[in-house]
């Protein structure tokens, strides 16, 4: 029978597979170095791209900090004309108010009475004037007393009788309250 020698054959298997092994190994270590290089890098460029998305939030955030600011500056702005609005509207009415006071004096005032003075202070007026009689008074404040538009109420202060060289006459002073 013939024998044969396997020792070289099963020595050169091994060495293949050996090699085949080491080969393997080597492309793993490679797969594996290529694949943390690609994840490295795929995280390298994720975070680059968080750290634009954060820099873009932070310059809006610093714009929209500005326009609130400058929202703020308006809104004080604002407040000041409208309180110069106010004024000027104040002003415009206690303008008119005197106007409408004389006007409503001139219509209600009884032709036996005149006035002397006339001073206003705040919302008051004083008035003094010269009657002909307590019933010429009475008109007068009942008159001012009834539903005008600038006069909230009249009260009489006081009358006193006056002697002048045409004849007696009483002098009366009286307080309007303006609306």
């Amino acid at each position: 029978m013939m024998q044969f020698n396997l020792l070289p054959y099963r020595a050169r298997q091994r060495h293949r597979r050996r090699l085949h092994f080491c080969a393997a190994l080597l492309l793993a270590m490679l797969l594996g170095a290529a694949a943390a290089g690609i994840g490295w890098h795929a995280v390298h460029v994720r975070r680059q791209m968080q750290s634009m998305r954060n820099d873009a939030l932070r310059q809006a955030a610093i714009r929209l900090e500005k326009d609130i600011a400058q929202g703020a500056n308006l809104q004080s702005k604002t407040g000041a004309v409208l309180a110069d609005i106010e004024k000027i509207e104040s002003w415009q009415r206690r303008r008119n108010r005197g106007a409408d006071v004389l006007a409503t004096l001139a219509a209600h005032i009884p032709p036996d009475a005149y006035l002397r003075k006339m001073q206003q202070q705040d919302g008051k007026v004083t008035l003094d004037g010269v009657a002909g009689s307590n019933r010429t008074v009475t008109a007068l404040l009942q008159n001012l007393s009834a539903q005008t538009t600038s006069i909230a109420s009249a009260q009489l202060l006081e009358t006193r009788a006056e002697n002048r060289r045409d004849g007696g006459s009483l002098a009366f002073g009286i307080v309007l309250t303006l609306r």
